[in-house]
């Protein structure tokens, strides 16, 4: 996390205000799960109107990331759009509660967020 970068962004768009301690900091973490994979066209200049401010070093660590990364080899329950038969609906909130205990405790062990599991 750049805590540096965090702090000086939330000092500019609050001049007046001081940026929170970092143990009052908050931290939004979206997983998405049970949908097909998407390809992304990162090297297609269509991709990056949507980011018209990007600098370069982010555009390089993205890359870095995207090279780096690789694919989810478990098993996934992927679901269509519409109401689900009861024992898929089951079977997607299943795999979104493990996604998101694996994706908390990478939060906690990698990343360093939180304080009372350092306990």
């Amino acid at each position: 996390m750049q805590t540096h970068r965090r702090r000086c962004h939330f000092s500019a768009l609050n001049p007046s205000r001081r940026p929170p301690p970092l143990s009052e900091s908050q931290f939004h973490l979206e997983i998405i799960t049970g949908r097909p994979p998407v390809v992304l066209p990162y090297l297609e200049a269509e991709f990056w109107k949507r980011y018209p401010d990007m600098p370069g070093s982010e555009f390089a660590r993205f890359v870095d990331l995207a090279r780096k990364g690789r694919p989810f080899a478990g098993g996934m329950m992927i679901a269509g759009e519409g109401k689900l038969p009861p024992e898929y609906a089951a079977a997607l909130r299943a795999q979104q509660r493990h996604d998101l205990e694996r994706s908390l405790e990478y939060c906690k062990r990698t990343l360093g967020v939180g304080v009372a599991w350092r306990a």
